[in-house]
């Protein structure tokens, strides 16, 4: 208690506008951040695992984050970032403290906005090492500093423990994050879906709700939805058939690699295959329905289905994927007469 005091005189005393340090205890990082809001000065103490850091220290190597990393698009490549799930109890816990700080909704929005602010911009190669290194919440907080990018990801992740909405902002080789609440007169913002959004720039201390740095302001702005739901790809596809006497069914198996690439667990997945012949009208020749386990996030697994058909020629496979908080997928691939079918 008495270091933390020293640290708010220290604050007071030399007009700075935060003060964070890090410490390792038993296994968890106590962050501790002290900062300036409305001409006070506030602080926090915000718990993490560092089994949790540590575990998205390794993620940099899942599929996800290579994908996004390389500029292909999937829905928005960014949201695993902000609504991934072990981090979450992290993010919501530090939204609750900030919550206190606050008497309405834009407070809220203020308080939150102020601590991210007074994080330092710190550049991807000269904190990690790297030209381009998103971080999750998680990690801005620990290591105390980001980008554009970590820090709009990480205030968007407390702006939805807050229930409060919001989009992200790109502009070219900048991001940051608009919020649907009540600012002050004559604040920027953009109209999404029916609702007006105000620009939040986290880089820097002292911009206000729809406040707009001018080296933006003359900008092309995107504005990028995020929800929490997941993205299902299927990365291989492999059937086989195995050869049959005339006039009998022959054995087959197709198997499919599916991956999660977030933001939150795939629940209710299924898969339908039918196997269909175009020759004179379209007829089944074989049908298999499977509900299958539950797929959380970032991760991947090997499905397999195996039926008895007849393989005619002109047929196709169809497969059909759907669950509970995925968009439906359709697959068609053509047959032939090869024992070993690879796709």
């Amino acid at each position: 208690m008495r270091n933390s005091w020293l640290v708010l005189l220290f604050l007071l005393l030399s007009n700075l506008t935060y003060s964070q340090w890090v410490a390792l205890d038993e296994g968890e990082y106590l962050v501790h951040h002290v900062w300036l809001y409305n001409d006070t000065v506030r602080m926090c103490e915000t718990k993490v695992a560092e089994e949790l850091y540590d575990y998205y220290q390794k993620e940099r190597d899942h599929y996800f984050y290579r994908y996004a990393m390389d500029g292909k698009q999937i829905g928005d490549n960014r949201k695993s970032f902000v609504f991934s799930e072990q981090g979450r109890p992290v993010v919501r816990d530090l939204a609750r403290k900030l919550e206190t700080m606050a008497r309405s909704e834009t407070d809220r929005v203020e308080a939150a906005l102020t601590y991210v602010q007074s994080l330092p911009y710190s550049y991807d190669s000269t904190s990690k090492g790297k030209d381009e290194y998103v971080r999750y919440p998680v990690e801005t907080l620990v290591d105390g500093c980001g980008d554009c990018e970590d820090k709009s990801v990480l205030l968007a992740a407390i702006l939805h423990e807050m229930n409060i909405g919001f989009v992200l902002l790109m502009a070219p080789d900048h991001m940051a994050v608009g919020v649907n609440c009540e600012p002050h007169n004559g604040a920027t913002g953009f109209m999404f879906n029916g609702k007006k959004f105000y620009y939040a720039e986290t880089t820097e201390t002292d911009f206000k709700i729809g406040q707009v740095p001018d080296n933006v302001a003359l900008a092309r702005i995107e504005v990028l939805p995020c929800d929490e739901t997941p993205v299902l790809i299927v990365k291989d596809v492999r059937f086989e058939s195995q050869p049959a006497l005339l006039f009998e069914k022959a054995s087959c198996v197709l198997e499919m690699v599916l991956q999660n690439l977030g933001p939150c667990k795939i629940t209710g997945l299924q898969i339908h295959v039918a196997l269909v012949t175009k020759r004179r009208g379209e007829r089944v020749l074989a049908e298999e329905y499977r509900e299958l386990v539950d797929l959380p996030e970032c991760k991947q697994r090997s499905e397999q289905i195996s039926f008895k058909s007849l393989i005619k020629e002109n047929s196709v496979l169809r497969v059909e994927l759907s669950g509970d908080n995925i968009a439906t997928q359709h697959f068609e691939y053509e047959m032939n007469y090869s024992h070993t079918r690879r796709y």
